[in-house]
């Protein structure tokens, strides 16, 4: 590249703490259906003050939010984000945290964070967290490991796309069977 004018510096933790950010706001925001609660704010639908005032019976679909800190969260790559990923799950909601990489990892065993098998993950865990790198093989979340999640896990994606298998993935989503952010 230097023969074509071309300048590139390798900057190894830029975007770190910015992508898990993004992913934990997506946990949070799907976790809590937060896109609801923001359009009632705008229409002026607060429900819970509409409930005090007694404008508004409780309907069980308007408090009902998932919680996180009972849940397990699994981890595809565990390279700098999907560490920073693990340890808020793990330090700031008390989750079960699981991951999946090409080898295993001494910092995250140090941590608590324990190595499953790619399905096993997919299988067990109620929120999945993709961070691969570009070079990881194309479907490598194939229809099979998709079609394995729990109903209602929350599926995010902050790797390239086509590490995903997107037919499968939309078709899911469709369905209402999973959430899921892609951030890519």
């Amino acid at each position: 590249l230097n023969e074509l004018g071309i300048h590139l510096d390798y900057i190894p933790n830029y975007g770190t703490d910015a992508v898990a950010e993004v992913v934990w706001a997506g946990i949070l925001a799907l976790s809590k259906n937060l896109e609801k609660w923001h359009k009632d704010t705008e229409t002026g639908k607060w429900t819970f003050e509409n409930i005090k005032k007694g404008e508004k019976k409780i309907n069980i679909e308007d408090v009902s939010e998932q919680l996180i800190s009972d849940k397990s969260l699994g981890i595809v790559g565990f390279g700098r984000i999907g560490h920073k990923v693990a340890q808020i799950g793990k330090n700031g909601f008390g989750m079960k945290v699981y991951y999946n990489s090409r080898t295993k990892k001494k910092d995250a065993e140090q941590m608590g964070v324990e190595f499953l098998p790619l399905k096993e993950l997919f299988t067990r865990c109620d929120v999945i967290s993709i961070h691969v790198s570009p070079d990881a093989p194309e479907n490598l979340i194939s229809k099979e490991l998709l079609n394995a999640m729990k109903p209602g896990a929350i599926f995010i994606n902050t790797s390239i796309g086509n590490v995903v298998d997107q037919d499968s993935l939309v078709a899911l989503l469709k369905k209402g069977k999973i959430k899921a952010l892609l951030y890519v």
